[in-house]
C-alpha cells in the first residue's frame, strides 16, 4: 500500500491541497494535483494510496512511501496564484528545501531514499530566471530529481541539463549571473590548497538558501578530499547554529558535521586552535585566517559608489560583489595560486607585549594584507620587494635580468587592458612590461595599511 504524508499546517501546502479541511473530511483534498505528482514520482504505478497528516508547518514536502521506497518531494512556492507577485529567487523553493534534505538525511529507514522537487507556477519568470536555473542544477548535483523539468522551455532544459561538477563551476556561474546585478549576496567561498571556507548567514531565508548550498558544496568538496569550514556570519549577534536551541537548526548542524564541514562563527573570541582556553594570553595564537580572508573580501572585493567609497549594506557591512581571489599586484585568478598574506607577519604580532585582543584585531586586520599569487607572496615575505608610502620598491639584491622579471609580472593596469595589451605582443620573445612602476590604489591606501608597510620595510631592509 502506498502512503502520502501531507502536512496540515503549512500555508502553501494547504492552498494546494486544501491540507486543514481535509484532514477532518478527506474527500475534501484537493487529490487531482497530488495524484498527478504521484505518478510523475512512481511513474504511473499505483491505483491508490493511503492519506497520512501530519501535524507539522516547517518543511514545504510530502513523503510518498511505497514498500521499497521513501521519497521526500519538496514543493516550490507559486507566484501565479495572486496577481502581481514577484516573490522571490531564494523563496521559490531553495529556502523550503533544506528541512525536506535534512529529514532524508538523517531518516533511519532501510528502504531506498531519494528526494524530488515539484515545481509550481513553472510559467513565471521568477522560475525561470538564470538565478534560479542555477538553483536547479543544484539540486539536481546531489540526485534531487524535478518531476515536471518538462514544463519548460527547451532552452532551459538545455541550461540546467547538467549537475555541477565542482565548487569552481558554481562559483563561475553564479558569478556571471551577479556580473549584472551588483547586491550583496548572501554567502560566499574562499578556496583554499586543502579546504574552502564558505561565508554566510544560517537563519532566516538568506539562512535556508545558504544551508541548501552548503549541502550541496560540501558533497562536491568530498570528491575533492576537501574538508568546508563554516563561517557563520552574525546579525544583531545571533547565531543559528552557536547559540540557537531550535530543533531544525540543531538537525542542519547534526547533517553538515556528517559531510565533514568544520563550523566557525563571526566572532574574534573565537579561534582556531581547539586548547584555546586552556592557553594563557602570551601563548595564544592571534592567526586566524577565516576572518583574515572575509575582512580582505571587504577590503578589496566590495562594492564602491562613483566617489570610491565602500558601498554598505543594511547591516552595515561592506557588499561584496566577487569573491574571486586576485592577485593585486598581477591579478592572477587561478585560486590554488592565491594566498590570503599578511604584510606584519602574524609570528611577528604574536611577539608582541600587548593584549591578546589587541594582537587578534591586528592579526585579521583587512589593512594588514594582500591577496598576493605564490610569486609575489615570496617576493613579499623575502622582501625582494616592499613600499615606500604606495610605491613598490624592487630590491637592489636581484640582479637587472631578475629586476626586468619582477617589473614584466606586476603592473596597475586594468586586467581587461592586461589581456588585450598581451594578446597583442604574444608573438615577441621578450616580455612585455606594462608600466615602470606599481601604485597601491588610493581607495585601498591608507594610515593604518602605510603603517604596516613601513613594519614590512623596516623588517626585509635588516
Amino acid at each position: 500500500m502506498i502512503k502520502v504524508y501531507v502536512p496540515t499546517d503549512n500555508d502553501n501546502i494547504d492552498a494546494y491541497f486544501n491540507t486543514k479541511e481535509a484532514s477532518n473530511d478527506v474527500s475534501k483534498i484537493n487529490k487531482k494535483e497530488l495524484d498527478q505528482i504521484i505518478s510523475l514520482s512512481l511513474g504511473n504505478q499505483f491505483s491508490d494510496y493511503e492519506i497520512i497528516f501530519e501535524n507539522r508547518s516547517d518543511g514545504q514536502y510530502i513523503i510518498v512511501e511505497t514498500d521499497l521506497d521513501k521519497k521526500w518531494i519538496t514543493l516550490s512556492a507559486d507566484y501565479t496564484i495572486k496577481p502581481g507577485d514577484t516573490g522571490s529567487t531564494n523563496a521559490y523553493f531553495a529556502q523550503f528545501i533544506p528541512m525536506a534534505i535534512a529529514e532524508y538525511y538523517l531518516d533511519q529507514t532501510v528502504k531506498h531514499k531519494s528526494m524530488e522537487l515539484y515545481l509550481k507556477g513553472t510559467t513565471h519568470n521568477r522560475a525561470k530566471t538564470k538565478a534560479q536555473q542555477i538553483y536547479y542544477r543544484l539540486a539536481k548535483t546531489v540526485g534531487i530529481k524535478i518531476l515536471n523539468e518538462f514544463e519548460f522551455s527547451t532552452d532551459i532544459r538545455r541550461s540546467i541539463a547538467f549537475p555541477f561538477e565542482s565548487i569552481e563551476e558554481w562559483k563561475k556561474a553564479r558569478n556571471q549571473v551577479s556580473s549584472t546585478n551588483r547586491g550583496n549576496k548572501p554567502s560566499y567561498v574562499i578556496e583554499n590548497d586543502n579546504s574552502y571556507v564558505f561565508y554566510g548567514k544560517t537563519f532566516g531565508a538568506n539562512g535556508r538558501e545558504s544551508i541548501f548550498i552548503l549541502y550541496v558544496l560540501a558533497n562536491l568538496a568530498l570528491k575533492e578530499d576537501k574538508k568546508i569550514f563554516l563561517y557563520e556570519v552574525t546579525d544583531n549577534g545571533t547565531f543559528a547554529f552557536e547559540s540557537s536551541t531550535n530543533e531544525e537548526n540543531q538537525k542542519f548542524k547534526r547533517v553538515l558535521k556528517d559531510l565533514n564541514v568544520v563550523y566557525y562563527a563571526d566572532s574574534i573570541t573565537y579561534v582556531e586552535n581547539e586548547e584555546y582556553e586552556n592557553l594563557s594570553d602570551e601563548n595564544r595564537d592571534a592567526r586566524y585566517q577565516a576572518e583574515f580572508m572575509r575582512n580582505l573580501l571587504y577590503k578589496y572585493n566590495c562594492k564602491r559608489g562613483d566617489d570610491g567609497n565602500v558601498v554598505l549594506a543594511s547591516n552595515g557591512k561592506p557588499v561584496i560583489v566577487d569573491d574571486t581571489k586576485r592577485c593585486y599586484l598581477c591579478h592572477c585568478d587561478i585560486q590554488n595560486l592565491i594566498i590570503a598574506s599578511h604584510i606584519h607577519r602574524v609570528c611577528d604580532i604574536n611577539k608582541l607585549e600587548i593584549p591578546f585582543k589587541e594582537r587578534r584585531a591586528m592579526a585579521v586586520d583587512g589593512d594588514n594584507g594582500l591577496w598576493l599569487c605564490s610569486n609575489h607572496d615570496k617576493l613579499f615575505e623575502y622582501g625582494l620587494i616592499y613600499f615606500e608610502n604606495d610605491k613598490m620598491i624592487i630590491s637592489d639584491k636581484l640582479n637587472e635580468k631578475q629586476k626586468r622579471f619582477v617589473k614584466s609580472i606586476t603592473f596597475n593596469t586594468p586586467k581587461e587592458e592586461i589581456e588585450e595589451k598581451f594578446a597583442m605582443v604574444a608573438e615577441e620573445s621578450e616580455p612585455y612590461i606594462l608600466d615602470n612602476s606599481f601604485h597601491i590604489d588610493e581607495k585601498d591606501y591608507n594610515e593604518s595599511m602605510h603603517n604596516y608597510l613601513e613594519i614590512h620595510k623596516n623588517r626585509v631592509l635588516k
